[in-house]
């Protein structure tokens, strides 16, 4: 009875965990929309832009009929340093259409999204991933304009032996995992 008990417990504790992230309404709180304005704005573009970048992330996921999680905005998101001889918005046009073309021949959208996460890791295209949950955008400015480049995290990592990334932090499994040891440990030392 103490097992079905504490196997109960378990289970209703990872389907809250798990449905709570699942299905956020937002697509972005309003503190990071506020912030993404004002980077848009630092880079001398209008409102629009702003909301183009979202919609373009919405679109992609209805197209690879994915849903887009909610993002987040993270100061401590790893932007690549921006150069000012290296133009972000050239690579990432070049990088959007090699993939747009990809899109027609390709079927599986498991794979235009792995493609996705691998080619366009340090450009926008970053926040075009479904799966993405920050945000974090930083500008400069060069001798005529400012520009600025925005990327989408965390990034995918490899998980190892122990289901942890790599670099160091925990999934959402791991967590979960974590969190039922130690109420499974709270219910057996009770009874």
């Amino acid at each position: 009875m103490k097992i079905l008990l504490t196997v109960g417990i378990l289970l209703v504790c990872d389907y809250t965990v798990l449905y709570a992230q699942d299905n956020a309404e937002e697509y972005i709180d309003n503190e990071s929309y506020n912030k993404l304005l004002e980077f848009v704005k630092s880079v001398n573009e209008k409102k629009e832009e702003a909301d183009k970048i979202l919609n373009s992330r919405l679109e992609f996921a209805e197209a690879t009929k994915t849903k887009a999680k909610a993002l987040k905005w993270n100061d401590k998101l790893k932007i690549p340093e921006i150069d000012c001889d290296n133009s972000h918005d050239e690579r990432t046009a070049e990088i959007k259409k090699d993939l747009e073309k990809e899109q027609e021949e390709e079927q599986d959208v498991g794979k235009l999204i792995e493609r996705l996460e691998e080619e366009g890791e340090e450009t926008m295209l970053s926040c075009m991933v479904p799966s993405r949950t920050e945000i974090n955008c930083k500008s400069k400015k060069c001798e005529k304009r400012y520009i600025g480049i925005c990327i989408c995290g965390p990034k995918k990592c490899d998980v190892d032996d122990d289901g942890l990334c790599e670099s160091g932090s925990s999934s959402v499994f791991t967590f979960g995992v974590i969190v039922n040891f130690c109420i499974f440990y709270l219910i057996v030392s009770f009874f």
